[in-house]
């Protein structure tokens, strides 16, 4: 139950956000968008399936679970099969239709055009040969009905080709965008990015190897709820790690934007503290000059004795302004030394038509 929410609510927040890309950001929605959507009510069904299957017995030993519980258990464990089964196959889908537009090469779109052909109609002829393995349906999970069922070799031979297939789609979808973006007038930072973003397909990947692994080893016993633990927490690792490698790439206007903010935010902090000092510069120097300004002047400060004496005698000085009628008055103030000095002005404008 873990694994099926550890990957399945990541998958949904990154579809969610897709969705805000598409319709809010770039005001636009393609054929792999819908696909994709579909794919996640896919997982999202098939993993409250796998959560009842759990409740009733799933990861648990058949000895310790009533039959009651085992039938419910592998009953809605062969319905998550199902789910998952679509799941995957229309992710691997929507990544081949969302690459179609990168490329004008007929190498490229044929190549990828064969991927999505071949995942729909492998993935329909799995999902029957998965609901008609018995005669009888309901034989598929209640041992009690009897029925003619495929036998063991040709239902492990079902499940490693359709798991090779989907390893050897992955391993397509997660290197030819490489190749795509190679020859794309594109800055060198922004095509590493795209096939970074891109290769993410390689752990969807991963998971199928492994997934291979448990295929191999799947009936080895009669304990069937315990033995089908590690191959169900693979199938749901694999699903959403595809649809979350396929969606991450359509994120791009929001890294950019996310980019920007957080650069804004730095630049703003940077002219705030340059401000900040700024301010407390001009206080220091406003400081020092109040404190020479003392000092010339009176001498140390507070020694009034040592202030410069005048004389108050005023000899009134006159002038006219052109171009109208106007005066200046200046005191002229004789100094101590003989000088004289402008100790006060009184500027007239008088305004006319």
């Amino acid at each position: 139950m873990a694994a099926i929410l550890a990957t399945t609510v990541p998958a949904l927040i990154v579809v969610a956000l897709r969705a805000y890309v598409r319709v809010f950001m770039l005001h636009h929605i393609d054929q792999s968008d819908y696909v994709m959507a579909v794919a996640l009510l896919l997982t999202l069904v098939g993993g409250a399936f796998s959560i009842v299957s759990v409740i009733h017995g799933t990861g648990r030993h058949i000895v310790y679970v009533a039959h009651d519980d085992i039938v419910d258990a592998l009953f809605y464990f062969f319905l998550a099969e199902c789910f998952y089964l679509w799941t995957i196959g229309l992710a691997k889908i929507s990544i081949g239709l969302a690459l179609l537009p990168l490329t004008l090469k007929a190498l490229y779109r044929r190549s990828i055009w064969i991927v999505i052909v071949s995942m729909l109609i492998y993935t329909t002829a799995r999902f029957f040969t998965i609901i008609f393995q018995c005669t009888k349906v309901e034989s598929s999970w209640d041992s009690s009905v009897r029925s003619h069922c495929y036998s063991r070799q040709v239902s492990e031979a079902l499940m490693y080709s359709y798991s090779a297939l989907n390893v050897v789609t992955d391993f397509i979808f997660a290197i030819l965008p490489f190749f795509m973006i190679r020859n794309l007038k594109l800055d060198n930072h922004v095509k590493t990015s795209l096939a970074i973003i891109f290769s993410l397909g390689l752990f969807t990947c991963a998971a199928g190897c492994i997934k291979l692994v448990y295929v191999y080893v799947y009936g080895d016993s009669k304990d069937y709820l315990w033995e089908i633990t590690e191959l169900s927490i693979w199938v749901v690792v694999e699903c959403n790690v595809a649809i979350i490698a396929g969606s991450l790439p359509m994120l791009k206007p929001l890294y950019r934007c996310l980019v920007k903010y957080t650069s804004f935010i730095s630049t703003l902090g940077n002219v705030t503290r340059t401000r900040s000092d700024a301010e407390d510069l001009d206080l220091q120097s406003l400081a020092r000059t109040e404190t020479n300004f003392h000092t010339d002047a009176f001498g140390p400060l507070g020694d009034e004795s040592k202030v410069r004496k005048f004389s108050y005698p005023t000899s009134p000085a006159r002038s006219a302004h052109g171009g109208g009628s106007g005066v200046s008055d200046g005191d002229i103030l004789s100094l101590e030394s003989g000088g004289l000095g402008i100790t006060r002005t009184t500027d007239i404008k008088v305004f006319y038509s």
